[in-house]
């Protein structure tokens, strides 16, 4: 693909990218807000939380611009489905679907206070945000060499989440080993 070098739009497909980018401060503030009353804290998960929400907002920023006229462009066949049934709304709607799923799914694990839940939730977070990294790369002319050659496959992603993860424990252990053991 790798089409653009800038990532905003102009005309409506800018618009669709200012309601997104609209729809994941609210739903990201929605959720920091359910997380704190339900007393999960986020700030173990900061780090790769950062980097979810920062490359999964340049991807869905990049790819409403190009999928604005071509919702069937789009490669995630879950993120095409919404986009061609809600064009051109689908970027909104589907930000606010995708953080809701996955933002869900650790509170979850978390409230149950499920064992590994802190492992298993830093990994789903390096794997959103590693997976939103190689999508932005795919839309993106400078970095379309650097990362878009990676399979996007789910095995990929589980795999680069869990090393990501066991990656973020070793160095917490190292930087601070009266850190509880997770």
């Amino acid at each position: 693909m790798c089409h653009y070098d800038s990532v905003l739009a102009g005309g409506p497909a800018l618009l669709i990218q200012v309601l997104t980018l609209l729809a994941i401060a609210g739903s990201i503030a929605f959720w920091v807000l359910l997380y704190k009353r339900e007393k999960v804290g986020l700030g173990q998960y900061a780090v790769p939380l950062v980097l979810w929400i920062v490359f999964g907002t340049l991807d869905i920023l990049i790819t409403a611009k190009g999928t604005y006229s071509d919702p069937e462009g789009e490669a995630n066949p879950l993120a095409e489905f919404i986009f061609v049934r809600a064009e051109p709304w689908g970027p909104p709607l589907a930000s606010l679907l995708w953080i809701a799923l996955w933002a869900g799914i650790v509170l979850a694990l978390n409230k149950r206070h499920l064992r590994h839940a802190y492992f298993i939730s830093l990994g789903i977070f390096y794997a959103l945000a590693f997976g939103h990294l190689r999508g932005f790369s795919s839309w993106f002319e400078p970095l379309c060499g650097a990362i878009s050659y990676a399979p996007l496959e789910l095995h990929v992603l589980i795999a680069a989440g869990a090393v990501l993860a066991m990656v973020h424990v070793a160095l917490g252990k190292l930087f601070n080993p009266r850190s509880r053991d997770r």
